[in-house]
């Protein structure tokens, strides 16, 4: 429902498990979905992450290590709505399309 939701507010369809970091060739964590062009994520959380306190911890740590890549990551939950998922994907989106554009 998520991908749908992005692609039906005229987002460009976001790529898939998308592979980052790691060493060799080998990606470390893959990301839900998103857009590799502006380096934002959309990371849908179930309640396993929530629950789960070792996933817990460990969603802590994959996410540091790709803020740190640069890649900004909006978290979402089943009880967000989504009037609010776009509003924060949308802020995003235009901060990092902003950001890039001043590099260039």
């Amino acid at each position: 429902w998520l991908r749908l939701l992005l692609i039906r507010a005229g987002y460009p369809r976001p790529q898939t498990q998308i592979p980052v970091g790691g060493g060799y060739g080998q990606p470390l964590y893959f990301l839900d979905m998103g857009w590799d062009d502006v380096k934002l994520a959309v990371e849908y959380d179930g309640d396993h992450h929530r629950t789960d306190s070792a996933q817990f911890a460990k969603d802590i740590v994959r996410i540091e290590f790709v803020n740190e890549l640069g890649w900004q990551v909006i978290r979402v939950a089943k009880a967000n709505r989504p009037a609010d998922v776009l509003a924060r994907v949308q802020r995003a989106w235009q901060s990092r399309v902003r950001t890039d554009r001043e590099k260039s």
